[in-house]
């Protein structure tokens, strides 16, 4: 993975533990648990006595979001403007004809906006049904109304369009657009405030060190990590402990002394020190 796609994974786990938490306020944003359908789709793992929330998530060149709910089918999707659209290459096999006439049938600097919307609109029905590549998208068809995208479904499909709801806003730069099954809900655009100084979150660092610990060491995997242990609980050795510092210092662009580093005692003392030299943004 580039180091700017692993940093947007990383930004979007903690983005999504982070609005987990906001919704079900007693369960800490690093006690969450994810695991994945037949094809592919997050979904978070259940845990005794909460309700289990949907959620979806999504990255694009630089920014991050998320939608949480309960009890329905959600999908979110994101793109930036300024990418220039393989209208003429992808379009003819992502779209429907008739959408491909609606694209053609505007000016050249037209054409890229409505590209976006349609596409983004299918990924984001797409994520919300779970199906992922599996999902037909060019048997599905948008088209914009004074009250919203409005979707049409052509055979095979035989999904109702009625039960769907769509939302789009335009944010910076990037097109975020959220598919949602059930009554019309009005949607709510939130930006987290960053912290004091802009500094990145503890939690994006402890997701960073988690991923890493997991992927490097191997009977540390499902099991739950908490500040007070040290990564040699979890069994590591020291060439490893060292592999899991340096791989999360080059994601994160944080570099740590390795005097400072050879202090600490546990995972909650190596989280103070990437917070003391987190470079601020």
């Amino acid at each position: 993975m580039a180091p700017h796609a692993a940093r947007e994974f990383l930004v979007g786990r903690t983005l999504l533990r982070t609005a987990l938490s906001a919704l079900i306020p007693h369960v800490k944003p690093g006690d969450w648990r994810f695991r994945f359908n037949s094809h592919g789709r997050p979904e978070v793992a259940p845990i005794p006595g909460v309700p289990t929330p949907v959620f979806s998530l999504a990255h694009s060149r630089g920014l991050a979001v998320t939608a949480v709910t309960w009890n329905c089918e959600l999908g979110i999707d994101v793109e930036r403007l300024d990418r220039f659209p393989p209208i003429h290459t992808v379009g003819p096999q992502v779209f429907s004809p008739g959408e491909m006439d609606a694209i053609k049938a505007l000016s050249e600097p037209e054409q890229p906006r409505r590209f976006w919307d349609c596409w983004t609109l299918k990924e984001a029905l797409s994520k919300a049904l779970g199906l992922g590549l599996a999902f037909p998208v060019e048997k599905c068809q948008f088209r914009p109304t004074p009250d919203g995208p409005r979707v049409q479904f052509l055979p095979p499909l035989t999904d109702t369009p009625d039960r769907w709801n769509f939302a789009q806003w335009v944010h910076e730069g990037w097109l975020i657009s959220l598919a949602l099954a059930g009554p019309a809900l009005e949607f709510h655009w939130h930006t987290p405030p960053r912290p004091p100084g802009d500094r990145m979150q503890r939690a994006q660092i402890l997701e960073a060190l988690k991923t890493n610990l997991f992927n490097i060491v191997e009977a540390s995997r499902g099991k739950d990590i908490v500040e007070t242990a040290s990564m040699k609980d979890y069994g590591a050795d020291s060439l490893e402990m060292v592999e899991v510092v340096s791989r999360t210092m080059k994601q994160l662009k944080v570099k740590v002394p390795r005097t400072e580093l050879a202090t600490a005692k546990n995972l909650g003392q190596v989280l103070d020190l990437f917070e003391k030299h987190a470079p601020q943004g």
